[in-house]
């Protein structure tokens, strides 16, 4: 009776073996002990690497978000405590693509994480309300009856301005002293 060596499985495993050694340098890819010992090695390094990647990936986007932080003021550490804090879900990833591509949501991000008022606490805006409030706290307050107002759709008067000039802007009866106190319907 002939000896079972099973060599349709054996020749499988070879076969397979090699393809996976294609495309390496020298007897790797063709001798079989040294393609064997070079694919598994391989395959370990692949194994090991994806895990390192994504370690790769992290550092990176921690210092593209490090980067654009610092450049509004505060540290990595800072800016990541005042987002956790706060109720914005956004990822590393995602930030560092914010910071990189799109600076001006992430400086949204930033003031929404401050309070809407960004780093600076004496937010012009922000003072002039306070003044008001303090000046005029019945007016203020919100103790009388709020009275909706119809709402009105047309061009700022920026935008006026920009498409037909100034002149076009006084032909409508806005002037910039109307503008700045607030008369300007």
């Amino acid at each position: 009776m002939p000896r079972a060596v099973n060599t349709v499985a054996s020749r499988a495993r070879r076969k397979r073996v090699l393809k996976l050694a294609k495309g390496y340098w020298g007897r790797r890819k063709n001798v079989w002990t040294i393609a064997k010992n070079a694919v598994e090695r391989g395959l370990q390094y692949a194994y090991r690497d994806r895990k390192v990647k994504k370690r790769a990936f992290r550092t990176l986007w921690i210092q593209r978000i490090n980067a654009a932080a610092r450049m509004q003021g505060m540290s990595y550490s800072q800016f990541m405590g005042k987002l956790q804090a706060s109720d914005v879900n956004l990822n590393r990833k995602v930030l560092a693509d914010l910071a990189m591509n799109h600076s001006q949501a992430f400086e949204a991000i930033l003031k929404k994480v401050f309070g809407g008022t960004g780093k600076n606490f004496l937010n012009p805006a922000l003072t002039g309300r306070a003044f008001l409030y303090f000046a005029y706290p019945a007016q203020m307050s919100g103790d009388a009856i709020w009275t909706p107002v119809d709402g009105f759709s047309g061009a700022t008067a920026l935008a006026v301005s920009a498409a037909d000039g100034f002149e076009q802007l006084a032909s409508t009866g806005m002037t910039w002293w109307n503008s700045f106190f607030g008369f300007v319907q």
